[in-house]
């Protein structure tokens, strides 16, 4: 093998690892609504000012919801993911931040958590619904918020 033939791959792997490393753990939130759930891909730390990316793949659900909140000390995702889809919430849940989509696709929502009065500082969920169902189809968190 020539240096220079040594060199191209030494570089390829590099990059080769470089690329798979960086996409094992994306640096952004993306949601996606799956038919039987929704998954979440991102930081397990936020800032307070984000995008959510949220991905609804082909459903036969007629619309989809997404919720970040916080939870009163004592609750978990597992008591958000068992929620009635009502609104209001129960107590225990301080709603922050929803959006609506009526149709399969990919949607961007900009939060700013400075900007939300009822926003303390606590960690956050995410909280999925679809409108024929009578609980969250998916519930993630907590996910800590940067000071």
């Amino acid at each position: 093998m020539t240096r220079t033939t040594l060199h191209v791959t030494l570089v390829c792997v590099i990059t080769s690892l470089i690329v798979s490393c960086a996409a094992a753990a994306p640096s952004k939130p993306i949601l996606t609504f799956q038919p039987d759930g929704c998954t979440y891909q991102g930081p397990a730390q936020l800032p307070r000012e984000f995008v959510l990316t949220w991905v609804v793949e082909n459903s036969p659900h007629p619309g989809f919801i997404v919720l970040i909140v916080t939870l009163a000390p004592g609750k978990t995702a597992r008591d958000l993911a068992a929620m009635p889809a009502a609104d209001p919430p129960p107590d225990w849940v301080n709603k922050l931040v929803n959006d609506v989509a009526l149709q399969p696709g990919t949607y961007a929502k900009a939060v700013n958590l400075a900007e939300i009065a009822s926003y303390r500082g606590d960690p956050i969920y995410f909280a999925c619904f679809v409108t024929d169902l009578p609980t969250a189809v998916g519930a993630i968190g907590p996910i800590t918020v940067q000071k």
